[in-house]
C-alpha cells in the first residue's frame, strides 16, 4: 500500500512510500521550484531529443538509400550478389566459315534485363572491381 502525505505551505513537499512486504518506507522530497522547473523543461527535453534522434536516423537512412541507389552502390551490390554472367561470342574464320574459337564477354543481369557493358565496365575499372 502506498501513501502520499501532503506538507504544510512552509515545508517542502514530500512523498512516503511504504513497502507492502517489508517494514520499510522511503521518503522523497524536492524543493518546489526545482520540481516545477523540471516539469516545465522535461517535455521540451524529450521533444528536442526526439527531433534530434529522428533527424539523425533520417540522415543515416537517406545516406544508405542514396548510396545503394547510386550506380557505384548498385555495381558493388551486383558483385556481392553474383549478378554477372558470361556470354560467349564465336570467332569465325571467314575464309572457311568455321568457328575457330570464342570470346568470353561479361554481362550484368539486373532485374531480368542486361546492362550494356559500356555502362558498367568504366565504372567497375574506376572502382577497382575488375
Amino acid at each position: 500500500m502506498y501513501r502520499t502525505a501532503s506538507a504544510p505551505r512552509d515545508c517542502l513537499p514530500y512523498v512516503v512510500r511504504r513497502s507492502v512486504s517489508m517494514p520499510l518506507a522511503v521518503v522523497v522530497s524536492a524543493p518546489p521550484q526545482s520540481l516545477q522547473q523540471r516539469l516545465r523543461t522535461l517535455p521540451w527535453a524529450w521533444l528536442f531529443g526526439g527531433v534530434a534522434a529522428g533527424l539523425l536516423f533520417a540522415g543515416w537512412a537517406g545516406f544508405l538509400i542514396a548510396h545503394r541507389l547510386s550506380p557505384r552502390g548498385q555495381l558493388s551490390d551486383a558483385v556481392r550478389r553474383h549478378q554477372f554472367i558470361v556470354a560467349y561470342q564465336p570467332i569465325v574464320d571467314l575464309a572457311t566459315r568455321r568457328c575457330v574459337g570464342a570470346e568470353a564477354l561479361v554481362r550484368w543481369k539486373y532485374h531480368d534485363r542486361i546492362v550494356r557493358p559500356d555502362h558498367f565496365i568504366p565504372l567497375a575499372e574506376h572502382r577497382g572491381l575488375i
